[in-house]
């Protein structure tokens, strides 16, 4: 279960703008989407994939993949450091076979940055740490390039951050032996600058690399 702390951190978070709570009994939009991630880890019988990171994540409505039950723990907002804090305190009841991480948007927006260089420094430094839980719950980890952004529409956002930051994931993978992969077709068409059309279009080729790994 997540606690107090790290609920109080989420709230408001997404994409770096202040979002209402969503009401359920009360509660804010991270402990209401946690109860929801909690419920979803319960009812897999047996091996599943777990889906995680920012609102790229959330947003896949993916029931299956591999022909495996999917467990989406996505958050909209999510950095890769909140994301970390979040992970740590998640309880899996059993580990998945399969883990697809999708982190990065958040971290790049201009206000989180500064120093280009220390902003791409820390973020892959995040991601590692993060990558190295993941890889203590499951044999199998893959990573997705971080999704397309549109320089005139992404208000507030690096587009050259996030290639950068796009880099340095492949980097990590091919030192950690998780698997890397860039999904997303040229031009892939966004609605808001920033979260794309069609996620189940542009994620089809996810399974292409995740599934041959989990069959190993």
């Amino acid at each position: 279960m997540v606690s107090a702390l790290l609920l109080a951190a989420f709230i408001g978070a997404s994409f770096g703008k202040g979002r209402s709570p969503v009401s359920s009994g009360g509660g804010s939009y991270l402990e209401t989407r946690s109860q929801i991630i909690d419920a979803h880890l319960r009812q897999p019988p047996g091996d599943y994939i777990l889906v995680m990171g920012d609102s790229h994540a959330e947003s896949w409505l993916a029931s299956t993949g591999c022909d495996l039950p999917v467990v989406n723990a996505g958050l909209a907002g999510a950095t890769a450091e909140s994301y970390s804090r979040f992970f740590a305190n998640l309880s899996l009841p059993r580990p998945p076979r399969a883990i697809i991480l999708m982190i990065g948007t958040n971290d790049a927006l201009g206000r989180r940055i500064g120093d280009p260089d220390k902003a791409v420094a820390s973020y892959q430094h995040r991601v590692e740490a993060l990558l190295k839980r993941a890889a203590e719950k499951t044999k199998s980890v893959t990573v997705t390039a971080i999704p397309p952004l549109d320089p005139e529409r992404a208000v507030g956002f690096s587009h050259e951050i996030a290639l950068r930051f796009s880099a340095s994931l492949e980097t990590i993978c091919s030192k950690q032996g998780c698997q890397f992969v860039h999904p997303f077709p040229e031009g892939a068409a966004l609605f808001d600058g920033v979260h794309l059309i069609n996620y189940a279009s542009s994620y089809a080729r996810i399974w292409d690399v995740v599934c041959p790994a989990i069959g190993r």
